[in-house]
């Protein structure tokens, strides 16, 4: 094995693959992976940006909000907060529903009180 050389890089940003900014402080530093050197783009309204091999892509983003089953009868199905990325599973919704409601296909049907 032979001698490596590194450009010096001290003091660039590199980000990580979910779009926060760090800094190099080694001289002899090597990319680690799920990492870049180019800025994230700005994620459009409701999406984050993740970094997908060597590219930035958005996702939808609804962490943090609750997504309701939509058989409401269902033991297999519950409500849950979000914490991850992407669509909602088809058995789920984010839309609210009354105390008597469930869905059929992708329209509330209830006996709402």
């Amino acid at each position: 094995m032979g001698w490596r050389t590194y450009p010096i890089r001290l003091g660039d940003n590199y980000f990580d693959e979910w779009g926060r900014e760090l800094i190099v402080t080694d001289f002899n530093f090597d990319l680690p992976e799920k990492h870049s050197w180019n800025r994230p783009p700005e994620p459009e309204e409701g999406y984050a940006v993740r970094l997908v091999g060597k590219e930035w892509q958005h996702f939808i983003d609804h962490r943090e909000k609750t997504a309701f089953a939509k058989d409401r009868d269902s033991t297999e199905y519950t409500d849950y907060v979000i914490e991850e990325l992407g669509e909602l599973p088809a058995t789920h919704t984010l839309k609210v529903p009354g105390t008597y409601d469930s869905w059929m296909s992708d329209k509330k049907v209830g006996n709402t009180m």
